[in-house]
């Protein structure tokens, strides 16, 4: 029977309890609605007429199935030696490619990941160089070619045809290791088949397939000159149901990306030695020929990001975040917050100084960076008005810490739309409702403040930089005019329409695709404080949860919130932490990682508050105004700015680290014929076109990353990578 397919798409109704209600079902839900009302309507509709037209709206209006590929190991049985891994993970798809490089090198190329349309698959082909060798140091790429669009459209699981860039067409198939390998049924707890790799070490990967105790792997990589080369292990039997032992093996002169059929041969049948050692279906140990070990884990698509549009380096931050928790060590990012854009009293609040006073003193004093630095667009300046150029000089504080490997996080402690006053005055707390309804002075006054914040995040985006965004911190509180209130019997709804309203707003009407929303809140001790969950504004407007805490220790209150947070099944952050109210600056920070790892271990950043100073006295909370800093930032756990690794700031986690893809490059040859370095002050390199002046910082072309000051004094060595692009770094 011929069934003629009509999508039909889900209309989404109003959002109740942070979730989605749908308004209609699919295609049998409206029909059968419509055959209800027709019954109500006309006594003389039959129920076999109905009968008969359900049969007719589903012949005419089957529903399209989308065909979801088995992941493994792909190939054309009549093309021996070239060969595909297929990742596929709900609607995601990555595919990487093994063949050979004109010179006859084993080369490789890989695909997304991208999400289907129907049974059709449609990503650029990409070419990196640069990365990580077999048994070397950890290394990002440092480059990227887009060969065209591949396309594959799957008839079936295991099935489908592949078109490449060039037009030519190439039907595929799931691999069979052993005879019937790829259909038959896996025992519980057998490795899973797809993409595995070591999160610490983006770029480089390994795809790996048990079929009935038989193994085949393959591991993408780079050989010394930077180019990409792939070594294959197997097919051939398990050592035992947890252990593959095996070596390495190079093939060449195969089939070209474009080329006519050519079968490959062995050219070395011994790169080295591999153990594989499996601790479950999706973590393992790997043993490299040199004897160095590293983890592999099954490769996981990250959460989805709140902005269905964010950058792929937005995306791939969240990403990072997401897997911290897995980790055993490098699993807590360490922050320092260094103060208000503005501020009405001469102190270390301001951006300007607080990021010299409190990160780089930090770093002279012990080696170490922190890897998050963090900063409020809000003042407690009576006379403020936020604006863009207001915030040019936080701005500059935070892209020169970008520049530096680190990470970025905005608060917004934003002034009260009714009076104008800072955010602890509550004037209009019980008319939250007002600032989103068009025509009254409060709107006006809000949506200002969120234009100027707009500005200023924009000139972040613009730089290349991903934000952890931050409003209406300590929600659940009753110190802040957005904050509880009991006698506000709509204040639940008030306040999460306000996010929700700030959120589509910032990503429709202004464009930014690089933040990522960070719900926070601090520990609820009773009184007129909510649950921690009780403004959660739904898992589609927020991308990371995070507590307050100031205290020595974590009491049964913080604990509480933490998990309360946790299931919100997000990544969770220690977004701000500090001691009592006036503290003399004696705490030994080691005690802060001993803490966490005993009640919060799933925490994935700590921000340190900053010093400042009032006629209350002095009040230091700061990492480098207290003891021990260096053990904090010593701890296996904790996070420093050059531990982050590049693949987290970068397009994607799975292949590439570079903090911007090189863009319009036809082709790119061996890394030593294009490199160059010049070594100059950063004036020279700013009128020789190698970088450019941002807010009196010197940034390199292409790469954006900062050098220090723009002036004669700042002398640094830039390598030319391809056209117009240039990194830090040296030659040989």
């Amino acid at each position: 029977m011929t069934v003629l397919i009509m999508p039909l798409r889900r209309q989404e109704g109003p959002r109740i309890d942070n979730e989605l209600v749908p308004k209609y079902g699919y295609g049998q839900d409206i029909f059968r609605r419509d055959a209800e009302e027709k019954i109500m309507n006309n006594n003389t509709l039959s129920i076999r007429s109905i009968a008969v037209f359900f049969l007719l709206f589903v012949f005419f209006s089957g529903v399209a199935r989308a065909v979801t590929p088995n992941p493994g190991w792909w190939w054309n049985p009549a093309e021996g030696g070239r060969g595909y891994v297929i990742e596929a993970q709900d609607n995601m798809i990555f595919m990487a490619t093994y063949m050979y490089a004109p010179s006859g090198r084993a080369t490789w190329y890989a695909a997304g990941p991208a999400a289907m349309t129907g049974s059709t698959f449609i990503a650029p082909l990409t070419t990196y160089v640069g990365g990580q060798t077999l048994t070397g140091a950890y290394r990002s790429s440092s480059g990227t070619v887009n060969n065209g669009n591949v396309n594959v459209t799957f008839t079936d699981a295991n099935h489908g045809t592949l078109t490449w860039p060039s037009g030519l067409t190439t039907p595929i198939e799931r691999y069979n290791i052993v005879a019937g390998g790829s259909g038959a049924p896996q025992s519980i707890g057998t490795p899973q088949a797809g993409w595995w790799w070591n999160a610490a070490e983006g770029g480089r990967g390994f795809s790996v397939e048990i079929q009935n105790s038989t193994m085949f792997m393959a591991g993408y990589m780079y050989d010394d000159a930077g180019n990409p080369i792939w070594y294959a292990s197997g097919p051939a039997p398990m050592t035992d149901a947890n252990t593959y032992i095996g070596n390495w093996q190079q093939y060449g002169n195969g089939q070209i990306l474009a080329g006519a059929y050519k079968p490959a041969a062995l050219v070395n049948a011994d790169v080295g030695s591999l153990k594989l050692i499996f601790d479950s279906a999706t973590s393992a140990t790997l043993t490299l020929p040199d004897g160095r070990t590293i983890a592999l884990t099954r490769f996981a698509y990250g959460p989805a990001t709140s902005n269905p549009n964010a950058t792929a380096p937005t995306k791939s931050l969240l990403n990072y975040f997401a897997t911290l928790s897995k980790q055993s060590s490098n699993k807590i990012v360490s922050g320092q917050h260094v103060g208000m854009a503005t501020v009405n009293i001469a102190d270390w609040s301001s951006t300007q100084s607080g990021y010299d006073n409190l990160i780089v003193k930090l770093q002279s004093q012990t080696g170490k960076t922190v890897g998050l630095a963090g900063a409020d667009y809000g003042s407690n300046d009576p006379n403020y008005v936020i604006s863009g150029s207001m915030l040019t000089s936080t701005n500059a504080a935070l892209i020169r810490h970008w520049g530096s490997g680190g990470l970025v996080t905005v608060m917004f402690s934003a002034r009260n739309p009714w009076s104008k006053g800072v955010m602890s005055d509550r004037t209009g707390n019980s008319q939250l409702a007002d600032i989103l309804k068009v025509g009254t002075a409060a709107n006006a006054s809000w949506m200002a403040q969120l234009d100027g914040v707009a500005a200023g995040l924009k000139e972040l985006r613009d730089a290349g930089v991903v934000v952890l965004f931050r409003p209406l911190h300590e929600v659940n509180g009753a110190w802040f005019w957005w904050g509880s209130n009991p006698s506000n019997p709509t204040v639940q709804q008030d306040v999460t329409n306000v996010w929700r309203h700030m959120h589509d707003y910032f990503t429709n009407k202004h464009g930014l695709d690089n933040l990522l929303w960070v719900y926070s809140v601090s520990a609820n001790t009773g009184g007129a404080m909510v649950a921690e969950d009780y403004f959660y504004p739904g898992s589609q407007y927020v991308d990371i949860v995070g507590i307050d805490i100031y205290a020595t220790s974590f009491d049964s209150a913080a604990l509480n919130g933490y998990q309360v947070l946790k299931n919100l099944k997000k990544p969770v952050a220690l977004t701000e932490f500090g001691l009592t109210k006036i503290w003399p600056g004696n705490y030994d920070y080691a005690t802060l990682v001993s803490e966490i790892k005993k009640g919060m271990p799933d925490i994935v950043y700590f921000m340190a508050w900053n010093d400042f100073f009032t006629n209350r006295g002095s009040t230091y909370f700061s990492l480098v105004s207290n003891r021990n800093a260096i053990g904090l930032l010593n701890d296996p756990w904790v996070v420093t700015a050059d531990e982050i690794p590049a693949s987290a700031r970068a397009t994607s986690g799975i292949a590439t680290s570079v903090a911007k893809t090189i863009s319009a490059v036809a082709a790119v040859t061996t890394a030593s014929s294009m490199t160059q370095c010049y070594t100059s002050s950063n004036v020279a390199h700013v009128l020789a076109g190698r970088a450019y002046d941002k807010m009196g910082y010197a940034l390199a072309s292409g790469s954006n990353q900062n050098m220090g000051m723009d002036n004669t004094f700042f002398v640094t060595t830039l390598k030319k990578v391809v056209a117009n692009y240039f990194v830090l770094g040296s030659c040989p």
